[in-house]
């Protein structure tokens, strides 16, 4: 007893203290290997194909059908082509140019060169990313009449995005190529399509894995823009759709996790409204400020097999809202450039994309 009173614990308590200790110590020591393998979950490489990848698909539909839709404006925009007797106005100067060659109808050919850089941000708590996205294009094109042109373009594309909802990033690099139409429907509107073949890849890791895989699919989209003047002001309202579908190649990440082959398609519908002014400097120089509120809706969002699933809530971004400005500049010899700005999810809470694009080109 009296030893029972001075050290508070038997022999037998000490016996049975050890034991609850080590039953402790395995189920904390399960709790923690269970947490780990939650978080370095080599699954959630499939979270960067139905979360990630879709959105970076819609950012580059986005740059190749507004690079497009500007250059079959600089060819086919009604204005030009309804200039009428007299002296060229402001806004046939900047989409026709006022050199011989033009004014005889010789520039059949034009070559132009656009870069955008995006960076894109959700900041979602559970299933957010960011990171940036480069797109650059090279294209060509023929007027086959005053009323049609038909031309082809070159798409490189690359991303590196940091995942917020697992402690990894993935990387993309795409190459595409395909054809585009301009097509003069009446005095006021003019219509404009893309498709694009692409082959993408893929590079995913996490803390502890790597995941690689090659893709490939299409992008296509089309546009219906509107183009009305009074005098120096350019007032282009328009209507789009573009379409993008992804087919991955099944993989097997360094951990010997094997992923399935995945099939995701996005599709936007968008309405915007651009008003320009122009500035004739001289009789071959010309800019053109402007600015642009296009309204998005992303009806379409989808993967397939529908056993893919991902860990972590796919958030639907169904409306977005973008607004962007730039510089239009006609200069000699059928020569042009613009600068445009882009801020894309001003209605969204948590998601943003900020841009800036460039595009050089000329005519012979």
């Amino acid at each position: 007893m009296r030893m029972t009173l001075r050290y508070g614990f038997t022999s037998v308590d000490r016996k049975r203290m050890a034991i609850a200790t080590a039953i402790l110590a395995l189920i904390l020591t399960a709790c923690a290997s269970g947490a780990r393998a939650q978080m370095f979950d080599p699954k959630t490489f499939s979270d960067v194909q139905l979360i990630v990848n879709p959105r970076l698909a819609m950012e580059r539909a986005h740059h190749l059908h507004t690079a497009v839709n500007g250059a079959v404006r600089r060819r086919l925009a009604p204005a030009a082509l309804k200039a009428g007797p007299g002296p060229p106005t402001p806004s046939a100067m900047l989409f026709s140019g006022t050199g011989e060659e033009s004014a005889a109808g010789e520039s059949l050919w034009n070559v132009w060169v656009d870069g955008t850089h995006t960076d894109i941000k959700d900041s979602h708590p559970v299933s957010g990313y960011q990171g940036p996205q480069n797109s650059v294009i090279a294209a060509a094109d023929y007027q086959v009449s005053d009323r049609v042109i038909a031309g082809l373009l070159y798409n490189y594309n690359d991303s590196d995005v940091r995942n917020l909802f697992q402690p990894g990033s993935s990387r993309t690099e795409s190459n595409g190529v395909g054809p585009y139409v301009g097509v003069v429907l009446t005095d006021k509107l003019v219509f404009d399509a893309l498709l694009l073949a692409n082959w993408t890849d893929n590079f995913g890791k996490d803390a502890t894995d790597i995941a690689r895989y090659d893709s490939d699919g299409w992008i296509a989209s089309a546009n219906l823009t509107g183009y009305w003047y009074f005098n120096n002001l350019r007032f282009s309202p328009g209507v789009g759709v573009s379409l993008t579908s992804t087919e991955d190649d099944p993989y097997v990440d360094t951990s010997g996790t094997a992923f399935s082959a995945l099939t995701t398609r996005t599709g936007t519908a968008n309405v915007a409204t651009t008003l320009g002014y122009t500035i004739a400097l001289d009789d071959a120089r010309s800019i053109e400020p402007f600015v642009t509120l296009e309204g998005e809706w992303e009806f379409k969002n989808s993967s397939s097999p529908s056993t893919v699933t991902a860990t972590v809530p796919v958030v639907s971004r169904e409306w977005n809202l973008r607004a962007s400005a730039g510089v239009d500049v006609t200069l000699p010899r059928d020569r042009y450039l613009t600068i445009r700005g882009d801020f894309g999810g001003l209605t969204q809470s948590r998601f943003r994309t900020y841009a800036i694009n460039g595009n050089i080109g000329f005519r012979f």
